[in-house]
């Protein structure tokens, strides 16, 4: 019997098809229902990635893009694995600006390094990326956090652009974990692993919608500056969250 690796296996190892089951278009309907619902997913052909890997944007089309985008409106774009939030993104904080037509949509994704190097991998692996846009809602900063999940379980909290300053209160903050907690008890079943980091936001009522969804262990950690310090709160059976940089910023349950 041959010891010779199996195509199956390779793939197995590869990156990006490891990553398929946290991309918005393998997503079930049922977690679908948790985010703002995407306008658009749109794959893309082979040729098109060949030539945005090259960063050879002229000239491109895609007929369902050009009709979504027909009216010049703001999206927020994004690939299946991440958005070009590198490229499009105002000063030092990484926040996304909308776009308006398709030529927008291939230079952000040749453009970003993130969607660039996602590209690369996409074509080396034969995966067909998507393009998915999202009619564009400006989103309170302050409003994001990313939930980290341990056996189903969240685990830590943190703000996620923690470089501007949240002036939660401590009550408010604990009340916000206590949603969050809940919010993973519920919907945990739906997850593609039961160790996962979730990037959700609240909205004006405290209710939380679902941004993306990524592996355990490959998000930055944000506030909690490493993974051990997540683990160690796993391990007393803890849970916490961080709002500002400063140490008294922390609430743990």
């Amino acid at each position: 019997m041959s010891n010779q690796p199996t195509k199956e296996n390779e793939m197995e190892n590869n990156p990006m098809h490891k990553l398929q089951p946290y991309f918005y278009e393998n997503w079930s309907p049922e977690l679908k229902k948790l985010a703002i619902p995407m306008t658009a997913s749109i794959p893309i052909p082979k040729a098109i990635v060949e030539k945005l890997v090259n960063q050879d944007t002229k000239d491109l089309y895609i007929y369902e893009l050009s009709k979504t985008m027909e009216d010049s409106k703001p999206f927020f774009v994004k690939l299946s694995s991440r958005s070009p939030k590198d490229f499009l993104c105002i000063g030092r904080i990484a926040i996304p600006t909308p776009v308006k037509t398709p030529p927008e949509v291939f230079e952000s994704f040749a453009c970003s390094m993130r969607t660039h190097e996602d590209l690369v991998c996409f074509l080396e692996e034969e995966i067909t990326p998507y393009i998915h846009l999202q009619a564009f809602r400006p989103i309170d900063e302050l409003s994001e956090y990313r939930l980290f999940v341990k056996g189903g379980k969240l685990v830590a909290m943190s703000q996620y652009y923690f470089q501007i300053v949240n002036n939660l209160t401590e009550f408010e903050a604990k009340r916000k974990l206590e949603i969050a907690s809940a919010y993973i008890g519920r919907h945990s079943g739906l997850f593609p692993a039961k160790d996962i980091v979730v990037d959700v936001f609240f909205n004006p009522f405290n209710n939380i919608c679902l941004i993306e969804i990524n592996p355990y262990g490959t998000s930055d950690p944000c506030l909690f500056g490493n993974y051990d310090r997540i683990e160690a709160l796993s391990e007393c059976n803890q849970t916490a969250i961080r709002w500002n940089e400063s140490q008294t910023s922390q609430i743990i349950l």
